[in-house]
């Protein structure tokens, strides 16, 4: 298990720790459609790299549509890329908003 700090600073700054487990259940690189919120897109990005569900092959991608489109990168696929990561942030986009995320590694 690796432990992050995770870092929301709008609308108030709220910090708390968290697994890598944590972060693929509950901000996994993924794309849905959402009945309010429309296309709603999250990513991890660090300085380089931006890790985005759409820039991978089918094989590391779970498909979970149903009615509605729900693409994931697999939970495997995202543990390794957590392995890699000391900083990055996860980014959600939705409605012409940004929502961003600052995780450290502990």
């Amino acid at each position: 298990m690796i432990k992050f700090k995770l870092t929301r600073f709008y609308p108030q700054k709220v910090e708390i720790e968290i697994l890598d487990s944590q972060i693929i259940s509950m901000f996994p690189i993924e794309i849905q459609e959402h009945s309010t919120f429309g296309l709603i897109k999250r990513v991890w990005q660090t300085q380089d790299t931006v890790y985005d569900v759409e820039n991978y092959p089918d094989e590391y991608k779970e498909n979970l549509s149903s009615t509605k489109t729900y693409v994931k990168l697999k939970d495997d696929v995202m543990k390794e890329i957590l392995k890699g990561l000391s900083e990055f942030k996860i980014v959600l986009y939705y409605q012409d908003k940004k929502d961003t995320y600052q995780v450290e590694r502990v």
